[in-house]
C-alpha cells in the first residue's frame, strides 16, 4: 500500500483486519531523519458510532497508557481523525504464543519445561505490576486485563513475553458479540466468575493464566466447546482433569500449581500475581530449572526460520518513488474539532522529536519493533526494515543479565553496564571472553565466564546469596572501624577488634543459573587475614576516599561513612569491602577493596553525570517544554534528561491549557508520565 497519514503517523503497510479493528505498521517522523516505528489499531468504521464502545475505548485506553513495564506491550497514543479512533502502540517482532504453540505442535518441536516455566513467569511478572498500578494520588487503580489468552501473549524473535491489549478488552467484548468463533475463543480463557457475568479482580486473571499453563505443558484445550454455548457451559461448571492424566511425565508439584490456579472458587486461588510467580521459581529452584529466557530465542529463529527470512528481504517501506507518490492525508471534516486525546490534531505542531543517544544499552521498557494481534486475527511480526532498528551483525552477539534482587550493580569486564536488572547489552563481538559480576548490598558478589557465538543471544539468570551474618546487625559498624573526614562521620573509633569474619564468596543458589556456554565460575576465595605474630587478632589497615566532584557520601558495605575526601581506618585484613560513592546528578561510583596487609590505600572516584529516559504523554496533546526550551509533541519516547528533579511545562496552544510538571529520573531509568490537562480525568 502506498502510505497514508493518519495524523502524525505514516501507515506504511497493513498488517491485519479483525472484528474490531485494522492494524497497520506505521511510523512518526521528526527532523534529521528521526524515525519511530509502532503500530496503529485502527477502530472500524462501524464501531465508531458506537456510543458504549466510544465510552470504554476512550476511558481504558487512559488507564492503559498509564502502563509501562518490559512484559506488556506499551499504548504510546490515542485519538480520533475524522471520526476514526486510533491507538499507537509498541511494534514487536515475534509471534503470538497460540502461533507459537501451533508451530511448535506442525513441527514436533514442543517447547521444553524451562521455556514454558519462563513464559508463564514474564506474564506473572506483567500481571503482578498492572494488577497493583496506582494513579498520581496513589489510589489503586483495579486495573484487569480481562482476556489474558495465548492470542494476547506475543513472544518476540528474541525470546521476550509481552501481554498485548492490556485495558481494551470490555470494548472489544462489544466488537465480538456477533463473531462466533471469536467470542468462542475469548470464552476459552475466561475464569468461571467472568462467564457468569459477575464483578472480576485480578484473580480472573490469573485463572486464564493457569489455563494456558495447562495447554502449555499437555498440549490440550481445556475448555472447547463445538458452539459459543457448549464452550460458555463448560467455562461455568469447570471440571478440571488433572495435567498428569495428559502427560505423567508432568512433575506433581508443578501440576499442584496448575490446579491451584485454576480453582473454580476464586478464594482458592492465588491471590496475586507475585504469588503464583514465586511458586513458579520455587518449582523451578528445587527442580533445577531457571526462568531465564534458556534458548527461547534461538527456538523462536527455528520455528519461524522462513517467516523471518521473508520479511528480511522485503524492501524499506516508504523508499522509490513509487510508495511515496501514493502518500495521502486523512483530515478531519471541516468545522469539527478533533477529540481531546492523546493526539495532537492533522496539521498541529510537530515540535522538536528528541534524537535518542546511539549505542545506548536497551532497559526495562522494549520501545522496539513487534507484534500485535486482534480480534483473534493472528498478526505476523514483520521486521522493521533497515530505515528502522539495524538488524545485528552475524558478527556480534547480545547478552541480557537478569538478577535476582533487581536492585543490583552488573559489569561486564570490569565496566559497569546496569544499576538495575534486567540489562541488555547488543553489539558484543562474538568469540571473546566476558567476565560477568553482579553486586548488591547485602549479597555475596557473583562472578563468571561467558562466552557467546556469533548472532547468539543469551539470557542469563543470576540469583545472588545473601551474605552470612557477620556478628552485627545491619547498618552498624564492623569493631575497630574510625572514619575521619570534611563531612560529618557516623562512625567512631573503637578498639575490640573480634575474630577474622569469615567470606563466604559469591556463587548463585544451586539451579537457578544458565550458563549455556559452561559453568559459571565462581569468584575466587580471598587471602586469609594476616595475623599478627603471637595473637589471633587480624592486622587493621586504611583507605583514603576522595572523589571528583568531592563532598560525595561514602558507604563502606551498607553503612554510610561520611563524606569525601574521607579517611577510613580500622579495616581488618584479609577481608573484602565495598566501598561506594554517591552523589546526586552522578551515577554511583563502587569497587570492592581487600588489604593482603597491614597498609594505605588510596581510592580516587571519579563520578560520571547520570541520566534517565523521560516517555511523556498528555491528554490532550500537548507542547512539552524543559529548561525553557521546545522538546516536541506528546507522545514523546526517550528524551534524556540529566538524573534528578525537573520540572517540565507542558501546554495545549489550541485549547489554551498548561500545566507544570514536576518528575524526578534517577539514573539509567525509564520514566512513563502521563499528564493529563483536564479539569478532571475520567476513568
Amino acid at each position: 500500500m502506498g502510505e497514508t497519514l493518519l495524523g502524525k503517523y505514516d501507515l506504511v503497510e497493513k498488517l491485519a483486519t479483525g472484528g474490531m479493528a485494522e492494524v497497520f505498521l506505521a511510523r512518526t517522523r521528526g527532523i534529521e531523519g528521526f524515525e519511530k516505528w509502532v503500530a496503529i489499531k485502527r477502530i472500524l468504521p462501524h464501531l465508531a458510532g458506537n456510543r458504549e464502545f466510544a465510552r470504554l475505548l476512550i476511558n481504558e485506553a487512559k488507564l492503559a497508557a498509564r502502563l509501562s513495564h518490559v512484559n506488556i506491550v506499551q499504548i504510546f497514543d490515542f485519538g480520533q481523525v475524522g471520526g476514526t479512533y486510533f491507538l499507537a502502540m509498541e511494534y514487536v517482532a515475534g509471534r503470538d504464543l497460540r502461533t507459537v504453540l501451533a508451530r511448535s505442535r506442525t513441527l514436533g518441536q514442543r517447547l521444553t519445561l524451562a521455556q514454558v516455566l519462563f513464559v508463564m513467569a514474564e506474564v506473572c511478572r506483567g500481571l503482578a505490576y498492572a494488577h497493583r498500578k496506582r494513579d498520581d494520588a496513589n489510589r489503586h487503580l483495579r486495573i484487569v486485563h480481562r482476556d489474558v489468552s495465548p492470542q494476547n501473549i506475543l513472544v518476540s524473535y528474541e525470546g521476550e513475553v509481552k501481554i498485548a491489549d492490556f485495558g481494551i478488552a470490555r470494548a472489544a467484548s462489544i466488537a465480538y458479540e456477533t463473531q462466533s468463533g471469536v467470542l468462542r475463543g475469548k470464552l476459552s480463557y475466561m475464569a468461571p466468575e467472568q462467564a457468569l457475568g459477575v464483578p472480576v479482580d485480578q484473580r480472573a486473571d490469573l485463572y486464564s493464566a493457569g489455563i494456558i499453563l495447562y495447554e502449555m505443558l499437555t498440549g490440550v484445550r481445556l475448555f472447547r466447546g463445538a458452539t459459543d454455548l457448549e464452550t460458555l457451559a463448560l467455562v461455568r461448571d469447570p471440571r478440571i482433569v488433572p495435567p498428569r492424566a495428559h502427560d505423567p511425565a508432568i512433575p506433581e508439584a508443578l501440576e499442584e500449581i496448575v490446579l491451584k490456579a485454576l480453582a473454580p472458587r476464586r478464594e482458592e486461588r492465588y491471590q496475586q500475581a507475585e504469588e503464583m510467580h514465586g511458586a513458579l521459581a520455587a518449582f523451578a529452584q528445587a527442580h533445577g530449572l531457571s526462568l531465564a529466557a534458556v534458548g527461547l530465542g534461538a527456538r523462536m529463529h527455528e520455528l519461524f526460520k522462513e517467516e523471518r527470512a521473508a520479511t528480511e528481504a522485503r524492501p524499506r517501506p516508504g523508499a522509490g518513488g513509487a510508495a511515496e507518490a501514493g502518500t495521502r492525508t486523512l483530515r478531519t471534516p471541516s468545522g469539527k474539532r478533533p477529540l481531546p486525546s492523546l493526539s495532537p490534531p492533522v496539521g498541529g505542531p510537530r515540535g522538536r522529536p528528541i534524537r535518542r543517544s546511539p549505542g545506548r544499552l536497551k532497559a526495562g521498557m522494549a520501545l522496539a519493533a513487534t507484534l500485535l494481534t486482534v480480534a483473534g486475527v493472528q498478526v505476523g511480526l514483520r521486521t522493521v526494515p533497515s530505515s528502522g532498528p539495524p538488524a545485528r551483525p552475524t558478527a556480534f552477539a547480545s547478552l541480557t543479565v537478569r538478577v535476582d534482587p533487581v536492585e543490583a550493580e552488573v559489569y561486564l569486564n570490569k565496566q559497569r553496564v546496569g544499576v538495575r536488572a534486567p540489562v541488555t547489552v547488543d553489539q558484543l563481538p562474538a568469540g571473546d571472553r566476558y567476565i560477568l559480576e553482579a553486586l548488591s548490598d547485602g549479597y555475596e558478589p557473583f562472578r563468571t565466564t561467558v562466552l557467546l557465538d556469533p548472532g547468539e543471544v543469551r539470557v542469563i539468570q543470576v540469583a545472588l546469596q545473601r551474605l552470612a551474618d557477620r556478628g552485627g546487625a545491619k547498618g552498624t559498624a564492623p569493631p575497630g572501624l574510625t572514619a575521619t573526614g570534611a563531612g560529618p562521620s557516623v562512625l567512631r573509633p573503637t578498639v575490640a577488634p573480634g575474630p577474622r569474619p569469615t567470606s563466604r564468596q559469591g556463587r548463585t543458589r544451586p539451579d537457578t543459573r544458565t550458563f549455556p556456554s559452561g559453568a559459571a565460575s565462581p569468584v575466587p576465595p580471598t587471602a586469609s587475614s594476616a595475623v599478627q605474630r603471637g595473637g589471633s587478632h587480624p592486622l587493621h589497615g586504611s583507605v583514603s576516599v576522595t572523589s571528583t566532584p568531592p563532598g560525595a557520601r561514602v558507604y563502606l558495605d551498607q553503612q554510610a561513612v561520611g563524606v569525601t575526601p574521607l579517611e577510613i581506618g580500622g579495616l581488618s585484613t584479609g577481608r573484602q569491602y565495598r566501598i561506594r560513592v554517591q552523589q546526586e546528578g552522578y551515577r554511583e561510583w563502587a569497587q570492592p577493596i581487600l588489604l593482603e596487609q597491614a597498609e594505605r590505600r588510596e581510592i580516587r572516584a571519579t563520578l560520571d553525570r547520570a541520566f534517565g529516559t523521560l516517555n511523556i504523554n498528555a491528554i490532550p496533546w500537548a507542547e512539552v517544554h524543559w529548561e525553557g526550551r521546545l522538546q516536541g509533541v506528546t507522545p514523546l519516547i526517550g528524551i534524556r534528561l540529566p538524573a534528578g528533579s525537573h520540572r517540565l511545562r507542558v501546554v495545549n496552544p489550541a485549547l489554551n491549557l498548561e500545566r507544570e510538571v514536576a518528575v524526578r529520573i534517577e539514573a539509567d531509568q525509564v520514566l512513563t508520565e502521563v499528564v493529563s490537562l483536564l479539569a478532571q480525568e475520567g476513568r
